[in-house]
């Protein structure tokens, strides 16, 4: 009878032992989720519902931007620049293309054979998601085309974080 007593007993420590290492766990995990979620900075969600995809965009960029759409483009453009010293054509922060993937082929060939034989600049815009024969690719601002400080701040400051916005970016579908 005594072996009996102490089995049980012994089950019993293991189980109380258990459920306090699982409790002790669960709130660390549950600690470190919510220290995670308070410290995520703010983000804005562009959807491109043409192509099934979506960016994340930090809230500092509210306001100071605008999204163009033409075809399977799509641009991110600065805006806060005061038309007096608007650069035309060149407030670009980034933009994203889709294509097929027969498309970017024949794009990268003639892009290739081009630059062999002098014609076209070394840089091109990257792929950064090939997806079910579909190629996303982004291309950034390659300079700062503002003279007045301030403003080349911002842009350069907006330019430098669109690897993040990149980085986010998810199929919807």
């Amino acid at each position: 009878m005594s072996k009996k007593i102490i089995l049980i007993v012994i089950v019993i420590v293991i189980v109380v032992i258990s459920i306090g290492i699982g409790i002790y766990l669960w709130k660390e995990q549950s600690q470190s989720l919510t220290e995670f979620k308070q410290t995520e900075p703010e983000k804005i969600t562009y959807f491109n519902e043409v192509y099934g995809y979506n960016l994340k965009i930090s809230k500092e960029w509210g306001g100071k931007y605008d999204i163009v759409e033409e075809g399977n483009t799509t641009f991110f453009v600065y805006n806060v620049v005061p038309s007096s010293i608007a650069v035309e054509g060149e407030n670009l922060l980034f933009s994203v293309t889709v294509y097929s993937k027969n498309e970017w082929e024949e794009i990268e060939k003639e892009r290739k054979e081009a630059e062999e034989k002098g014609l076209a600049p070394g840089c091109c815009p990257k792929v950064f998601a090939e997806i079910n024969g579909t190629v996303f690719v982004y291309n950034i601002s390659i300079s700062n085309p503002y003279d007045s400080p301030e403003i080349a701040e911002e842009f350069s400051k907006m330019a430098g974080q669109v690897q993040e916005i990149i980085a986010s970016f998810s199929l919807l579908r």
